[in-house]
């Protein structure tokens, strides 16, 4: 469009839809893991999304645009796509409101865990960090008996 006033009012609507996902944000990503694990667990995924999203996506648009003789269209799919993906994986997340994250406690949150054991090398020590789940349904914690911190 070329009315000023559609832009603001796109724009305007977008930042509140933003705003409506990004505010609860941050307590749904500290609570996805234990006191020990919170601030890494939470900070590698974000960083790890903006990589992978925030870096891609702009070149991407760019070139699904050129592909279409600038029809906006794969782009608008690729977004919808990208939508479902994350609606997906907030459904499939573990509800985090009632339960307490403990460590060691694997059913804290709900569910069986089929990962991988996934150690920091701290020093001289490994500490356990996570587990990395395979089936992309949840982040477990790891027991820590046994590991000086």
């Amino acid at each position: 469009t070329r009315s000023a006033v559609m832009i603001w009012v796109a724009i305007t609507v977008g930042m509140v839809l933003h705003d409506l996902m990004y505010g609860p944000q941050a307590a749904y990503m500290a609570e996805l893991f234990t006191p020990e694990l919170r601030y890494t667990g939470a900070s590698l995924g974000y960083q790890v999304a903006s990589l992978v999203a925030g870096g891609v996506s702009p070149v991407l648009a760019v070139w699904l645009l050129s592909v279409a003789d600038n029809r906006p269209w794969p782009v608008v799919i690729y977004v919808l796509l990208m939508s479902a993906i994350t609606i997906y994986a907030t459904w499939r997340g573990p509800e985090t409101h009632r339960g307490n994250r403990v460590a060691g406690d694997e059913t804290a949150a709900g569910g069986d865990y089929d990962g991988v054991r996934v150690d920091l090398a701290v020093g001289t020590a490994t500490v356990p960090a996570a587990v990395v789940d395979l089936t992309g349904a949840h982040q477990a914690p790891v027991e820590t008996a046994g590991t000086d911190r």
